[in-house]
């Protein structure tokens, strides 16, 4: 449960920077900057990342108990 809310927790830190910038130009009339949309960019990218590792790190430990288990 912990590593869920660790989760989460990092997705929202990723996104919360991008978001806020992107936002608040909208508010301005002017478009997000290079440098804010390729911090976006990385941030959906970390958050891809994680979640890959997210489904791939259970899976690989289950196999790996699995694969101990007798038969």
């Amino acid at each position: 449960m912990a590593l869920a809310a660790a989760f989460i927790a990092a997705v929202l830190l990723l996104l919360a920077g991008p978001a806020h910038r992107i936002v608040l130009a909208g508010l301005h009339g002017v478009p997000p900057s290079a440098g804010v949309r390729l911090w976006a960019a990385l941030a959906f990218g970390g958050i891809l990342l994680l979640g890959g590792l997210a489904v791939a790190l259970p899976l690989s430990f289950g196999a790996r108990r699995l694969a101990r288990l007798p038969l």
